[in-house]
């Protein structure tokens, strides 16, 4: 059909690339290794030899069960408290979408210096941040799909966050 798949050294994706269509979309994304070499099987799987300790992994066509994205750290600049993530995408039937955040003053998440998850939200367009007010904010999203032939889809996040007032330097 005229796709590409490319997979990656030290990021560990694999892209689908479609020339004609102008779009590239990650696939999957192995961790921490190096996608060195790629082979399609004869039963649709693709094969994937890994290295920076090495490995092989399969890739099956449709969506896995389960899986979770994990943002960067947004930068709120100072101590804020944080209201609603708006969520924009679609929700098909069978398939489920859940939201935890947490929250840190210092910039790289860690034990000390940030909060626990959340416990995982239902999504809807509006879910509210459970993290307690600080700097930093991470989000995580957990997608399930129960027949692996679809899957939520996350076009894009906002976050919305109050500065306390400052008195004038």
């Amino acid at each position: 059909d005229g796709t590409l798949l490319v997979g990656t050294g030290s990021e560990g994706l694999i892209y689908q690339l479609n020339p004609a269509a102008e779009e590239t979309v990650v696939l999957a994304k192995v961790e921490p290794k190096q996608v060195m070499s790629l082979l399609p099987a004869k039963d649709g799987r693709i094969l994937l030899g890994l290295a920076n300790t090495g490995g092989i992994a399969a890739m099956t066509s449709g969506f896995a069960s389960e899986g979770t994205y994990t943002s960067p750290v947004l930068d709120a600049e100072q101590v804020s408290r944080f209201g609603k993530l708006r969520l924009h995408g679609t929700l098909p039937a069978q398939t489920a979408l859940k939201v935890s955040t947490r929250s840190g003053n210092v910039s790289e998440p860690a034990d000390t210096g940030w909060s626990k998850w959340s416990t995982p939200a239902p999504a809807a367009e509006f879910v509210p941040v459970a993290a307690p007010a600080a700097r930093f904010l991470q989000y995580r999203l957990t997608f399930t799909s129960e027949e692996g032939k679809r899957t939520a889809v996350v076009d894009d996040v906002d976050v919305s966050y109050q500065q306390p007032n400052l008195p004038p330097d």
